[in-house]
């Protein structure tokens, strides 16, 4: 499997004061992908990165 350019909708961005966590606000999160080994995002409203560990952290709670 390989990464996408861009990823959307698939992780929450773990920067609070991000658009995309305000539940007035519309916006899907959505990440650059800076790097695939290691794995690391960029999210494209806050800048916040985000590295593999954050992702698998994320799918275990």
């Amino acid at each position: 499997v390989e990464l996408p350019d861009e990823i959307t909708n698939v992780i929450v961005c773990p920067n609070k004061r991000c658009v995309t966590n305000k539940e007035r606000e519309p916006v899907s999160a959505k990440y650059k992908v800076l790097s695939r080994d290691p794995v690391k995002l960029k999210c494209i409203y806050c800048w916040t990165h985000v590295t593999e560990d954050d992702i698998i952290s994320q799918f275990k709670s």
